[in-house]
């Protein structure tokens, strides 16, 4: 992990020493494969990009919220549960500081998923969610 950490921190800091661009093109992390298809009787070759299958979940107020709901927007998910002591806590200030910075801009959404559904219930979450 903790190698995967450094190796990740390199790639963005190298990545970040990029400055003498003039124009600033984000990088395409993922699954993509080239896909070609007969388009008016010529072979068309386009890119196929990962993406993220439609998702629908209950949120701390008990309301469903998907991928529908998310539509054309940027979203910022992360993963954490309630009880976690280590990471999450670290990951909810990280997440605080991006909601800070772009709280005013309407397209930019942030979304938190718990990986302890059975623990993390909507009263366990709307309390968490008031901290």
């Amino acid at each position: 992990m903790r190698i995967t950490a450094c190796i990740l921190l390199g790639l963005v800091l190298l990545n970040a020493c990029k400055f003498n661009s003039s124009s600033k093109v984000l990088p395409i992390f993922g699954n993509r494969q080239a896909v070609t298809t007969t388009v008016n009787g010529q072979q068309v070759t386009d890119t196929v990009y990962q993406t993220i299958p439609s998702f629908k979940f209950v949120n701390q107020y008990g309301d469903s919220v998907g991928s529908k709901n998310l539509q054309g927007d940027i979203y910022v998910a992360d993963f954490f549960f309630t009880t976690c002591p280590s990471i999450c806590p670290i990951m909810q200030r990280n997440m605080l500081a991006v909601y800070k910075a772009y709280k005013d801009t309407a397209d930019v959404k942030i979304i938190s998923f718990t990986i302890d559904p059975k623990h993390d219930t909507v009263p366990v979450l709307k309390k968490k969610s008031a901290t």
